[in-house]
């Protein structure tokens, strides 16, 4: 009887670890996959800059100090290492604030907010933002899979050993709806 027990554990915790293995490396690679995502909506949005610059000479083109610092937000969010959640959230935070800025600026000039070209970039800037907090929503939602997923007991005990780390969040605070 003993000797049929210990080959059926033995089976039990292969089979185990092998689900646990697929499970988690799924469920990372679904992350991996939503950041992606994430990124993409980060790059369409840096994207919209040099639009910006082009429509700004219609009317407002000596607020170039705005102008200078969006190019420099940009720039910083463009240098955030690909796998820094956190920096990447913030560096994004700056641009999105500092184009805020710009768009407050831009309601002193008539001639260019009723241009043709601000309007479109400025619906282009609102869809993008809402595609990035759509995805950095979805991002936070399987991360939090993810993350709770390995932290659980017995997979813990398996996640620990294999290397799985908790993954962080994508800090969206920055992303306000603009009207």
């Amino acid at each position: 009887m003993a000797v049929l027990i210990l080959p059926f554990f033995v089976a039990v915790v292969v089979i185990w670890t092998i689900t646990r293995y697929h499970q988690f490396t799924k469920t990372k690679l679904k992350v991996d996959e939503s950041w992606g995502d994430v990124r993409a909506c980060c790059k369409k949005h840096f994207g919209l800059i040099p639009k910006l610059e082009s429509i700004a000479k219609i009317g407002a083109a000596h607020e170039n100090k705005i102008f200078e610092e969006i190019v420099q937000a940009c720039n910083a969010a463009v240098a955030v290492r690909a796998g820094n959640v956190q920096g990447a959230a913030q560096a994004h935070g700056a641009l999105s604030d500092t184009l805020k800025c710009w768009l407050v600026v831009a309601k002193d000039f008539p001639e260019l907010k009723t241009s043709q070209g601000f309007i479109e970039w400025q619906s282009a800037l609102q869809n993008t933002e809402a595609a990035l907090e759509k995805a950095g929503s979805n991002y936070n939602t399987v991360v939090k899979n993810y993350n709770t997923a390995i932290q659980q007991f017995p997979n813990a005990l398996f996640a620990s050993f294999a290397g799985y780390k908790a993954r962080e969040l994508y800090e969206m605070h920055h992303l306000e709806r603009r009207t």
